[in-house]
């Protein structure tokens, strides 16, 4: 084998020693036009309560802007996010500085803690705190395919500014995957006063991303 052809194998086994090693994901590279389809599901009787679909319309430095149509109610909303998918600016209200749903590059036990303001539209401030972990890389099936992804599991405190808040929680596992630039589902459980008040999943139906 020549030195050239040598070298090539070599970056191949240290290519694939790396993936399987699980080398960190950097944040997505979103182009406008991409566009992904989801179903939001009840976490009881798994019946389907919704889809909508999330069309990227506007990039910049900053942030990624998406049109939301839900589709049952023939209703569009635009949502903010930075450009590491974390949400910014949503139908009823802000979160100040973002809602820290993932941290890039993603790998198989990174965690992080982090805190955040939400603020409605009726100007009401809650306080929110996260601490969230990657805590594996597996395959999910969805109705849109079989995706390899990084399971994060979020715990989620949100309480409001008063001496009489109402203490909210909230556990969430997402699934996201590299391929489709975007999570392909996402499991969550609402708690109160130590009772369940909902349980709820969204997952991709169906999605097609824009050439680069």
């Amino acid at each position: 084998m020549n030195r050239k052809l040598s070298g090539i194998a070599a970056a191949v086994v240290f290519f694939c020693a790396a993936e399987a090693a699980g080398a960190p994901n950097p944040a997505p590279d979103v182009h406008i036009g991409d566009n992904w389809k989801f179903r939001t599901l009840d976490g009881f009787t798994n019946e389907t309560q919704f889809e909508a679909t999330h069309r990227v319309v506007e990039i910049n430095d900053r942030e990624i802007v998406i049109e939301v149509h839900n589709l049952g109610q023939d209703k569009t909303a635009l949502r903010y996010f930075t450009r590491e998918w974390n949400a910014l600016d949503i139908d009823d209200g802000k979160y100040e500085p973002y809602y820290p749903e993932y941290k890039f590059p993603l790998a198989a036990g990174v965690t992080w803690t982090e805190k955040y303001t939400w603020i409605s539209t009726a100007g009401v401030a809650s306080s929110g705190y996260v601490a969230a972990k990657v805590s594996a890389q597996e395959k999910v099936t969805v109705p849109a395919g079989t995706f390899d992804a990084y399971r994060i599991d979020r715990d989620v405190e949100v309480r409001g500014n008063n001496e009489a808040a109402v203490v909210t929680h909230t556990h969430m596992t997402t699934w996201y995957a590299p391929a489709v630039r975007r999570f392909v589902r996402r499991e969550w459980t609402v708690t109160r006063d130590g009772r369940v008040r909902s349980k709820s999943a969204m997952e991709l139906v169906e999605y097609t991303l824009a050439a680069h």
